[in-house]
């Protein structure tokens, strides 16, 4: 289950369906591309699956810089 915040209602409900179930898994914190690899990644056994999203949403995090045109 991916949820937006950690500690927010979705993530606290999802938690407590997981609590119960073997094979559900919650992550909080989900950016566009762990939602967009998730659908080119779904063959993956869950463990793998879950690093591979972590991965992918950890690369996609950046800083714009801007760069001052020297004179």
């Amino acid at each position: 289950m991916f949820t937006d915040l950690a500690s927010g209602t979705p993530f606290n409900v999802c938690s407590r369906i997981s609590s119960c179930k073997d094979n559900i898994r919650v992550i909080a914190g989900t950016n566009l591309p762990m939602l967009l690899s998730r659908l080119f990644h779904r063959e993956l056994c869950l463990e793998s699956f879950i690093k591979k999203m972590i991965k992918d949403g950890k690369e996609n995090i950046m800083v714009f810089k801007k760069i001052q045109k020297q004179t």
